[in-house]
């Protein structure tokens, strides 16, 4: 208590002095910041913009992890509506929309399909970009079967991919698209072609209107256990299921330009690459001189580079001559006493490489590799990180079982790097490839630059001199300096109350299940990083909730080392995304690759045509403001009487409050209590009688999420 009145004391103070950018720094665009407008608090000459609509038909808007999802180039956003709202052309609930920015202005549109009189319609994926969205017709009405379609992101128009498509029982789910869009693949248990193995999930692709089977073995058949994209379901250990249909993260299972696909054949779980529909190659297959006597074991897939030259996986099979990975009789690489190793695989040349290979007798299982956290998107796979139980490195602790704690690394130019030992049981979902609902904090906790040079990843473990009392914090590692700094520690050093999360939007069910995408919490370049906290980080946060930060490295964007925001401890600046002022939570949606639009969910108005109190989405964009959405206000009066215009919501404005469901947010709007003035003290020579005046009651307005009328069965959890 003691604690945040003094924050909020301090913020009080800082709050009521002007936080404007000198004469010679002055912002592009400061007439969209004006002065004690919620946007010129922001850095970078960030403005706020509202990218979902004015007329919301009383919806507000909704996100689900997993679903949220912008654009790279920070031009689109996709979010969800409860209910319906003007735009929507399906009469299914709950509704997804996509807010498009053009011309200085920000508009929506629903994604499902038109309202099917026998059946339903769904969003069942979009490419990266959102320049292309994938909606499914189920049609209830005999013999009429489904349809797959494509949505144009920017005209809205459809076209027929594949119809009929299943028996309204089935559904598409997609792994991955072209850069230009051009060519998709997804997985279906339907038998779409008569090449496809019945019962079993198959990877197809889609390019100029042809229809082929992805998952195709070395000698042209199909594999019997079917196929699908990226790794098969190890956490569970189900060998025959796996990719986008048991929700895996598939990034980068298509490369770039669409002429390398990578599949796990089912049953076998062993990996393959189809190169440009015409020949496949095996990546997991051994190139020991003297195969291992335990036989051939699973591969993992844990990822590849964005142009497809390098793959990625583990296994328990030794599959090279100076591989340490170790197996046993049984079929599988999930028994006590076995561990896997790291793999690299080279598709132009056919070289495969360990790159976990331990000399450490102290390991009796190797190196037990865990998992991958990410990887560079450059075309030569520089930089891996990932878990593993071995010692490989100095610094790091022997083999204890089971990962307790785990130990971090980066591979690098053929020499591997300890990073930090990370406890407890939430360090798993740094490198969990599948898609885990937020109650147990969502996986892939984690996310390389796309340089590979820095790491951003989350752990409850003191890994820096700050005492985080075992709450979750989120670390920045440095490959260049070889820093570990932490970018969500308070830099006063006072004791965390909550976690600190990358996201923590609720799972729901919805209807949309394409490949799960990752957040983009860090910039391309690694210099900035968005999270939320509880914290009262900054002085300026004074509502005690939670609230949206950029961390930003010294010498980016507005922050500089003689900069009051920023801490040595952190090498950076800390900045609000969201006021600080709104009396309920702020949710972090996405960002853009750059980090130059960052996308929130507040009730809090700040702009000036926001009037509804409902949730938005806001767009923190650098050089934004749109000029329409905080129109001037002209009186009408003359003289004295007349004020001036009035921009953007004062600072000091109280907002209004909506409800948007999160991990432990409040179903309700809270209240703020009206404040009490000081009655003045009566002057002596006269005797007044002063009534004490009565505290009004302040209603409080709850705009409830509408029920979903579905729930999604999660398997094997």
């Amino acid at each position: 208590m003691l604690r945040r009145c003094l924050v909020l004391l301090v913020g009080l103070v800082v709050l009521g002095l002007p936080a404007r950018a000198s004469a010679d720094e002055r912002c592009p665009n400061e007439a969209q910041r004006p002065a004690g407008s919620y946007s010129s608090r922001l850095p970078d000459c960030r403005a706020f913009e509202q990218a979902s609509p004015v007329d919301k038909g009383g919806a507000t808007m909704s996100g689900y992890e997993g679903v949220v999802h912008a654009s790279p180039s920070g031009d689109r956003i996709v979010f969800e509506v409860p209910s319906n709202m003007p735009g929507a052309e399906g009469g299914y609930s709950p509704q997804l929309f996509l807010a498009s920015r053009k011309e200085e202005a920000w508009s929506s549109r629903g994604l499902p399909m038109p309202f099917q009189p026998h059946g339903f319609s769904s969003v069942v994926g979009w490419s990266d970009d959102l320049s292309e969205v994938l909606d499914q017709t189920v049609d209830y009405t005999p013999g009429s079967g489904d349809g797959l379609y494509m949505r144009d992101g920017a005209t809205g128009a459809l076209h027929v991919l594949v119809s009929p498509f299943g028996n309204g029982e089935e559904q598409a789910h997609p792994a991955g698209f072209s850069a230009d869009g051009s060519r998709l693949i997804f997985e279906s248990s339907e038998p779409l072609l008569p090449s496809a193995p019945a019962g079993h999930v198959n990877l197809y692709e889609l390019h100029a209107g042809v229809l082929s089977l992805a998952g195709v073995l070395p000698d042209g058949s199909s594999p019997p256990g079917g196929s699908f994209a990226g790794p098969y379901d190890w956490g569970n250990g189900h060998t025959e299921q796996g990719g986008a249909t048991r929700e895996y993260f598939t990034q980068n299972t298509i490369s770039s330009d669409g002429s390398r696909v990578f599949f796990t054949a089912g049953g076998t779980d062993q990996i393959y690459v189809r190169e440009n529909g015409e020949r496949t190659v095996q990546v997991s297959a051994s190139q020991r001189s003297v195969p291992d006597p335990n036989g051939v074991k699973p591969a993992v897939f844990l990822g590849a580079t964005s142009d497809g030259s390098f793959v990625f996986f583990m296994s328990c099979e030794k599959l090279t001559n100076d591989s340490t990975a170790v197996s046993t009789a049984e079929p599988s690489c999930s028994e006590r006493g076995e561990g896997e190793d790291l793999y690299e695989y080279s598709v132009d040349s056919g070289a495969l490489s360990d790159l976990t290979v331990d000399r450490n007798p102290a390991d009796t299982v190797g190196a037990a590799v865990q998992g991958v956290l990410g990887m560079d998107s450059g075309p030569n796979g520089e930089y891996v990180y990932f878990a593993a139980e071995g010692a490989l490195a100095p610094g790091a602790s022997p083999d204890t079982g089971p990962c307790e704690p785990c130990n971090l690394y980066v591979w690098h130019d053929g020499e591997t790097r300890f990073i930090a030992n990370l406890p407890g049981n939430r360090a798993k979902f740094n490198w969990w490839p599948e898609h885990v609902p937020v109650e147990t904090f969502e996986g892939l906790h984690a996310e390389v630059a796309a340089s590979g040079g820095s790491l951003l990843f989350s752990s409850e473990g003191r890994l820096t001199g700050y005492d985080n009392a075992g709450m979750n914090e989120l670390y920045r590692y440095d490959a260049g300096s070889g820093r570990l700094a932490c970018v969500s520690c308070d830099p006063s050093g006072l004791v965390p109350v909550g976690d600190a999360r990358l996201q923590s939007i609720n799972v729901g069910f919805n209807h949309a299940t394409e490949p799960e995408a990752l957040l983009r919490n860090l910039s391309s370049d690694g210099s900035r990083a968005f999270f939320e906290s509880p914290d009262a980080l900054v002085p300026q946060d004074t509502n005690g909730v939670q609230d949206v930060y950029e961390w930003e490295q010294a010498g980016a964007g507005s922050c500089r080392e003689s900069s009051e925001s920023f801490s040595a401890s952190s090498d950076g600046c800390l900045y609000l995304i969201s006021t600080g002022r709104s009396p309920d939570k702020s949710f972090f949606a996405d960002a853009a690759a750059s980090g130059n639009d960052v996308f929130f969910f507040t009730d809090q108005p700040l702009v000036g045509q926001d009037q509804d109190g409902l949730v938005d989405v806001y767009d923190a964009r650098v050089g934004g403001g749109i000029a329409a959405q905080s129109p001037v206000v002209s009186s009408p009066c003359g003289g004295e009487a007349c004020r001036g215009p009035v921009g953007s919501p004062p600072l000091f404005g109280v907002p209004s409050s909506a409800a948007l469901t999160g991990a432990g947010n409040l179903t309700s709007a809270v209240s703020v209590p009206p404040v009490k003035t000081k009655a003045k003290k009566p002057k002596p020579k006269k005797k007044r009688h002063v009534r004490k005046r009565r505290k009004a009651k302040k209603a409080t307005v709850s705009h409830g999420s509408a029920k979903r009328a579905h729930k999604t069965t999660r398997r094997g959890k």
